[in-house]
């Protein structure tokens, strides 16, 4: 099997041997891959052909976040001591590009001198040109984690217009360069701020305020004129609430309050035709099937609760036909858009109960 292989001269020739990874592979790309790269002319429409440096630095990692999420604080932390150039704020510091790598002095090199150093993989950011040149560093230093790795710090992302005004189209072309360059992308977030806000977004929240805040203000104006005006209370205006004169008295829950009848009893007739569907025993009925009568007023369950309270008088989880009327005539209070008592008024107590209340 596979017999055919042992034809190949070229595959008894001995294997050729390379003392590191990069040296095999800086043959491998000369000899085999630019040739054919060339041929295509790639390096004209897509990228520049790689160089030796481009083999022998140390991967790179480049942090991009947002400004103040701690980028420049998480490469101190990993160098364990500053590096030059470095500036830590809880406003936008870092302005620019910073390369951080290994060095035998410590000291800051400009990108102008980096992009024509054959030792730095930074020749081809000379295509950017001097805007961002300008904006584009690297700190040296001797540092044991810089052996084997380079790390690039960049300015913080800016919100919305800030963002396209403040960096400019070059920058964010230099980062996504950046980026098909290093061998790690960290991407810092700090998820205690909000995400840059889209421009659409911030044109839809100016139209709302300009048009549609007039018509909110047009309701909320209405809704205030609906609100029980607060009296004075104590001094000359004390008791002013009380008497036929206070706000909402006779109405609502205050119905039939100088009545000497119970106001209730107008229209227990009509609850008590529903009562006796209910399934009452001895007299009373569940609150499973009250319930299941009450919910058809379609009020929110925390209004119903309050009336359940309000009319269970005894406290025993059930309801009477006086304690099942008074219920109803709650739920007919709230739906004629008047507010319920905090404490059951004296008058709306069943006549059968105001001894028990007593």
């Amino acid at each position: 099997m596979f017999s055919w292989l042992g034809n190949d001269d070229r595959r008894k020739k001995d294997p050729e041997v390379f003392q590191t990874v990069s040296d095999g592979l800086k043959k491998l790309y000369k000899t085999k891959l630019l040739p054919l790269e060339e041929y295509y002319k790639f390096h004209e429409f897509h990228s520049p052909a790689l160089e030796d440096a481009d083999f022998d630095n140390k991967p790179m990692i480049l942090l991009v976040g947002q400004y103040s999420t701690g980028k420049t604080t998480f490469i101190r932390y990993l160098l364990e001591q500053d590096f030059p150039g470095m500036r830590i704020g809880p406003e936008p510091t870092t302005d620019s590009f910073i390369a951080v790598m290994q060095g035998d002095v410590e000291g800051v090199i400009p990108g102008n001198a980096l992009v024509v150093d054959p030792k730095k993989p930074f020749r081809k950011l000379n295509a950017f040109g001097n805007a961002f040149l300008n904006r584009f560093v690297c700190a040296q230093l001797p540092n044991p984690v810089l052996e084997s790795i380079s790390v690039i710090d960049t300015p913080g992302i800016l919100s919305g217009e800030k963002q396209r005004i403040s960096r400019g189209e070059g920058l964010r072309t230099a980062v996504r360069y950046n980026m098909s360059r290093s061998g790690d992308l960290m991407q810092s977030q700090d998820f205690n701020k909000f995400q840059p806000l889209k421009n659409k977004l911030l044109e839809t929240v100016d139209e709302m305020l300009a048009h549609d805040i007039a018509h909110l203000m047009i309701l909320v104006r209405q809704e205030e004129t609906q609100k029980p005006v607060q009296m004075v209370k104590g001094g000359a205006f004390e008791g002013t609430q009380n008497g036929p004169f206070g706000h909402g008295y006779g109405e609502g829950a205050g119905e039939g309050i100088d009545d000497a009848d119970w106001v209730v009893a107008r229209d227990k007739p009509m609850y008590d035709e529903i009562f006796y569907t209910l399934s009452p025993v001895n007299g009373k009925i569940t609150g499973a099937n009250a319930k299941r009568e009450m919910v058809k007023s379609k009020l929110p369950n925390t209004v119903l609760g309050k009336i359940w309270k309000l009319a269970d008088i005894d406290k025993d989880g059930l309801l009477d036909d006086e304690e099942f009327a008074l219920a109803n005539h709650l739920i007919k209070v709230k739906l004629e858009g008047h507010e319920l008592p905090n404490d059951l008024p004296c008058h709306l107590i069943p006549p059968s109960k105001r001894k028990v209340i007593e």
